[in-house]
């Protein structure tokens, strides 16, 4: 069963309860979900659009890659959950004896990464996603531009969410070494897909 089998008000009703998740990170990713689903929609507004013709097969493609990463998208919501869940579980583990302290302290360290690594992924998602708009910015139903930037902004937004709980799971670590990697990872990603929104908003917006 996955975050988004109910309807959007029963998943709204959810998350402005004091249920801890969905939190942050599934928005996050659903965000990122409506930035791909106005790729979609674009892209379906000109398959068959007269005085689009030579961009057919290349659309059809292009509908194939944004499928794909809408369903990774809906998966990344999901993992979000599962590793605030499985957080909590090793924090919950008997710390009684020596040996259960180790076992806990090693779970509490996999479940922190595990914790990084679902935001990070996210974020990877969203590079994808910006880098599908400019792949079709100039090849689709130029009345739906504006829907374009729209998703191009929703990915930022989505992106720089996100790495917040990168920044807040990698305090856990006590590896120092192995946080600053992580950290790095998130500032890069947000780096890149900003500056991939500020082309195609340079490009698009003028257009509109």
């Amino acid at each position: 069963m996955t975050i988004l089998n109910n309807d959007i008000k029963s998943y709204l009703e959810k998350l402005k309860s004091k249920s801890a998740t969905p939190g942050g990170g599934s928005v996050s990713a659903i965000t990122a979900m409506q930035g791909v689903a106005l790729n979609l929609m674009v892209i379906e507004l000109t398959i068959g659009k007269k005085g689009y013709e030579q961009h057919q097969e290349f659309l059809i493609k292009e509908k194939a890659k944004n499928e794909r990463l809408y369903q990774e998208c809906l998966k990344a919501a999901d993992k979000d959950i599962e590793a605030y869940n499985g957080f909590l579980e090793a924090y919950r583990l008997p710390k009684d004896t020596e040996d259960e302290k180790k076992a806990r302290e090693k779970a509490i360290n996999e479940a922190t990464i595990n914790a990084i690594m679902s935001p990070i992924y996210t974020m990877e998602l969203c590079k994808s996603g910006v880098g599908y708009i400019r792949e079709i910015l100039f090849k689709t139903n130029k009345m739906a531009i504006s829907d374009l930037i729209s998703a191009a902004i929703m990915f930022e937004a989505s992106c720089k969410s996100t790495s917040l709980n990168v920044k807040i799971n990698a305090k856990f670590l006590q590896n120092r070494k192995e946080a600053e990697k992580f950290l790095s990872m998130a500032d890069n990603l947000i780096v890149d897909v900003s500056k991939i929104v500020g082309e195609i908003l340079e490009i698009a917006v003028p257009r509109l």
